[in-house]
């Protein structure tokens, strides 16, 4: 088997299981990503800090917060300062949702470091990071 076809199968296949394990979520997993940064930094974010976080464009977080404030996984808090702006702040049922999902991705994580070892899941992890850098310099 031609070795690039051999690679896209093994990363689609990892890929999509360890999607998988996103897809179960009462929220999409791109809103589950604002929940995270919300839930995991330090301090009020505003939402042009929570798209420069992620990557992503301001208005993709602005749709995120009207659905997720629907759904009770966070609230708005006016800035003291700054009248036009506002913080996000996640609510007890988006932190809940961030521990059970963290629940699920550890377990999946520490299986897989105690089935190859530490050194090899750490080269794993490396490799990974290293070849995700690598695609991102490609595409600038």
């Amino acid at each position: 088997m031609d070795k690039y076809l051999h690679a896209n199968i093994v990363l689609s296949k990892f890929s999509r299981d360890y999607i998988d394990l996103k897809n179960n979520l009462p929220i999409r997993p791109s809103e589950m990503g604002v929940v995270n940064v919300l839930v995991k930094r330090e301090g009020k974010l505003t939402p042009l800090a929570i798209a420069d976080i992620l990557g992503v464009s301001k208005t993709m977080v602005a749709t995120h917060i009207a659905t997720l404030e629907k759904q009770g996984y966070i609230v708005k808090q006016a800035s003291q300062t700054d009248k036009r702006s506002f913080f996000v702040l996640p609510t007890d049922k988006a932190k809940r949702l961030v521990e059970q999902v963290d629940a699920r991705l550890d377990a999946q994580l520490r299986f897989l470091e105690q089935t190859m070892g530490v050194d090899m899941f750490d080269a794993l992890i490396t490799l990974a990071d290293w070849a995700q850098k690598t695609i991102e310099k490609m595409e600038d």
